[in-house]
């Protein structure tokens, strides 16, 4: 996990094309490609924007392990429901085993479901790829988004590293005691019993840690009217829009349905 997290650092971090592009658009980019995909409900359009999506992460040079790496970490939280469908939506059935059943209908809109997924987390590894946190919080205090919103979204972020830390220190302290959750002699409910204290310890430590934090971002003189994400000046320009506009191209291109293998039709 820690070292996921410094390997977006890095990507964000390189210098391509996209990488100058103003952070700004970047969201409203990703933003009108996640509302897109949602609204859609052609499979084929999908895979299109999908297409378009894989070729801007190539053109900012994002390495190929990295985006498997969080593809995977991401997929299974809606993969499971996508995958799904075809077993709990009622219509047609085309495929009988015991008592499972696939429908048709389940089917294709299990794999609508995951064509979305797909676009969607396409969209935001980019997005958090290309820019790297500060850019991020300072390109949506520059969209007006609540002060609230971004200083909890900072926090956040910024803590996932202790989380992940003191998360360790617990496994490790486990391991050294002779603690294992694979073939424990102790049985599963053992096993089941120190996971649930360690994720209550895990929780308590977390909690007072961060009243410790606060007390002391306080005793500097913080207040919700702090101003500490600084952000740079910078007028946008033509270049920086010119991926918003190719979208914008191809999404009209794919609503008056004429790609370019039915201009000749």
């Amino acid at each position: 996990m820690h070292e996921l997290l410094s390997e977006i650092d890095r990507q964000a971090g390189k210098k391509s094309i996209l990488h100058r592009v103003d952070t700004r658009v970047m969201i409203i980019f990703v933003l009108a490609v996640i509302i897109y995909a949602v609204l859609q409900t052609d499979i084929i359009k999908l895979l299109i924007i999908e297409a378009f999506l894989l070729a801007m992460m190539a053109i900012a040079l994002l390495d190929p392990i990295y985006l498997l790496k969080r593809f995977a970490l991401i997929f299974p939280f809606g993969g499971f429901l996508a995958i799904m469908q075809p077993f709990i939506r009622e219509g047609e059935v085309i495929y009988s085993w015991w008592v499972f059943h696939i429908t048709r209908e389940g089917f294709d809109f299990g794999m609508l479901l995951l064509a979305k997924l797909f676009v969607c987390v396409s969209a935001v590894i980019l997005l958090s790829s290309v820019s790297s946190l500060p850019q991020i919080l300072s390109g949506l205090k520059k969209l007006k988004v609540p002060k609230f919103f971004i200083t909890t979204l900072n926090m956040m972020i910024r803590y996932l590293y202790l989380f992940y830390e003191n998360l360790h220190r617990i496994r490790t302290a486990q391991k050294c005691r002779g603690f294992s959750m694979k073939r424990n002699p102790a049985g599963y409910r053992f096993v089941l019993r120190n996971v649930a204290n360690s994720i209550s310890t895990l929780f308590i430590k977390s909690y007072s840690q961060g009243e410790r934090v606060f007390t002391c971002m306080l005793a500097r003189g913080y207040t919700m009217d702090t101003d500490y994400i600084f952000t740079e000046e910078r007028r946008l320009k033509g270049t920086d829009f010119a991926l918003f506009i190719g979208f914008a191209v191809l999404v009209l291109l794919l609503e008056i349905q004429r790609l370019p293998f039915n201009l000749f039709n």
